[in-house]
């Protein structure tokens, strides 16, 4: 069997929040709300950056299949807690972009 290895990438925190306003109009499962997490976190800023993780891929929504996803592990340092993200695949190709 084959497998398939998605290497991270690092982006800056402001680029994630806009990746989050998307996804949640796409009802992903997995969103962060990045609003309350720079709340919580004073240290954390816009220019931030953060490794976005692919884990695996995942088609569930509430229990439906839908188009397969990745749910991404978000790493950000002084951050303990454990952040999952699901980007859609045509995210994941664009985020280059943003």
């Amino acid at each position: 069997m084959d497998t398939l290895i998605i290497q991270g990438k690092y982006k800056k925190l402001t680029t994630l929040s806009k990746l989050s306003s998307i996804t949640r109009k796409t009802q992903l499962n997995r969103n962060i709300n990045w609003e309350i997490l720079k709340n919580d976190n004073p240290a954390l800023t816009d220019q931030t950056n953060c490794l976005i993780v692919p884990v695996l891929i995942h088609q569930h929504h509430k229990g439906k299949i839908v188009f397969p996803h990745l749910r991404c592990h978000i790493i950000i340092n002084g951050i303990d807690h454990i952040l999952i993200h699901d980007l859609s695949i045509e995210e994941w190709v664009n985020i280059s972009k943003l």
